[in-house]
């Protein structure tokens, strides 16, 4: 999973695909109510996916949902695909293109809880915690027993809504062939429900994707969870420390902090990295000035560090947008297209040295405003430089015994490189990064 890239999708917020919609509530300029994007608008663009050179895409729930519930997490039939974005036929299409082209499909799936109007709610009533709100987040037992933002609460714990729910999902996967799921809400379930869930989604496919949801700062609480069996998380520690210094020009210690608590994880290098989503605000409402300029560097660290990188829908055109539900706005197609040139050949560049997705990650110096990394597989070596002041920046290394007589060849952006008596000097021009190949000398 190391070698992938997600594009991550608002299916009604993408492309709308069928034109002859009839919906009474379809509102474009209602920031809250559907616009019309549907599975058809993604196979129609599955060519400006495919050109980006992603690897997999990410789409919300394509569940039958609630009124209003254009982003699909108010499910109220789990079998169903809401009209508003096609149908179960459409999907498979989806799924049989995405393959067809090398992509892989993941699905946001929910577990957590229901819509307000799911059937359930009177049927199998007793399936459902109280409707008390969450009051003490650091109270895990409230974490999971009470209700998000008062959405009606499943009980794992009651073996027929376990089984209900672990059978729905693998009828989602033998039923379309999709490839795995992006898991919401996963810190709200029960940790000993993931193991059953993992352990029975892998038997139905053994090499499934599943993306857990563990919103969270801290890597000692999101570790427990991939030990449960989801194989990867959504790195909400390393997001809050690369807004922190790519946006804000906190001191890079806020960085090296995480990357250092890796060990405590099963398998750092498969963490979903970004710089943004659809629940925080896009990385260019989060600046302080230099929006651009900012954003590339914080992608060339996101494509330099271990991880799997999520592209959120429209990053790579220069979408900007605050909170929930400014930073879910219309896709954007016809925004900067040079900055979209800029991701593909990071992309580009990540694929074509396995290192930067499969090698091991180690680093060398951190200073302020700066952080130099190795990403290091087999014979390939490639030296990271990451300068985020507004200043050029002079990196002084010693070197490791293993890097020394080597010759240095510049594969991305710009930095000047001198070699003398077992010490590097690399100078990175202001907020750039440099990446370097290293060569055997002989």
């Amino acid at each position: 999973m190391e070698q992938e890239i997600f594009y991550f999708i608002m299916v009604d917020r993408f492309c709308q695909g069928d034109k002859d919609k009839s919906f009474d509530d379809l509102d474009k300029n209602h920031p809250r109510k559907f616009h019309g994007g549907d599975i058809k608008g993604i196979i129609k663009k599955i060519d400006y996916i495919k050109d980006l050179g992603v690897t997999a895409l990410w789409i919300t729930p394509i569940f039958k949902n609630d009124p209003n519930g254009y982003h699909g997490y108010w499910a109220c039939d789990f079998y169903s695909v809401d009209p508003h974005f096609g149908t179960l036929e459409d999907f498979k299409e989806l799924v049989q293109k995405a393959h067809g082209e090398g992509l892989k499909v993941i699905l946001d799936i929910v577990v957590n809880h229901t819509g307000k109007t799911h059937p359930f709610l009177k049927e199998k009533s007793h399936w459902y915690h109280p409707l008390e709100p969450i009051k003490n987040w650091d109270d895990q037992k409230e974490v999971e027993e009470k209700c998000l933002g008062l959405l009606p609460d499943l009980n794992q714990d009651l073996p027929e809504v376990s089984s209900y729910l672990i059978d729905m999902c693998k009828w989602w996967v033998t039923e379309t062939g999709l490839d795995g799921f992006r898991i919401d809400t996963v810190k709200h379930v029960p940790r000993k429900f993931w193991r059953k869930f993992c352990q029975e989604l892998k038997g139905v496919k053994e090499d499934i994707i599943l993306l857990g949801e563990v919103w969270h700062p801290d890597p000692c609480y999101l570790a427990p969870y991939q030990r449960d069996g989801i194989n990867s998380l959504v790195d909400f520690p390393l997001y809050y420390a690369i807004t922190k210094v790519f946006a804000k020009d906190e001191p890079m210690d806020k960085i090296s902090s995480i990357l250092v608590q890796d060990q405590l994880y099963q398998n750092p290098y498969i963490l979903g990295t970004f710089i943004d989503n659809h629940d925080v605000p896009r990385f260019l409402s989060s600046v302080k000035d230099r929006g651009k300029e900012r954003l590339k560097l914080a992608l060339d660290f996101l494509f330099a560090v271990r991880g799997v990188p999520i592209i959120y829908y429209g990053t790579e055109t220069g979408m900007d947008g605050g909170d929930d539900p400014h930073n879910r706005k219309d896709m954007d197609f016809a925004g900067d297209l040079k900055l979209r040139e800029y991701v593909k050949d990071l992309i580009s560049l990540r694929k074509k040295y396995l290192s930067l997705s499969r090698g091991s990650l180690r680093v060398l110096k951190v200073t302020d405003d700066g952080i130099v990394l190795i990403r290091e597989r087999e014979d390939e070596q490639i030296v990271v430089f990451i300068n985020n002041s507004i200043h050029s920046q002079t990196f002084v290394l010693r070197l490791p015994d293993e890097l020394q007589r080597k010759s240095w060849e510049i594969v991305w952006g710009k930095g000047s490189y001198q070699y003398s008596y077992e010490i590097a000097c690399c100078t990175i021009p202001p907020k750039s990064s440099a990446f370097f190949k290293l060569n055997s000398s002989e």
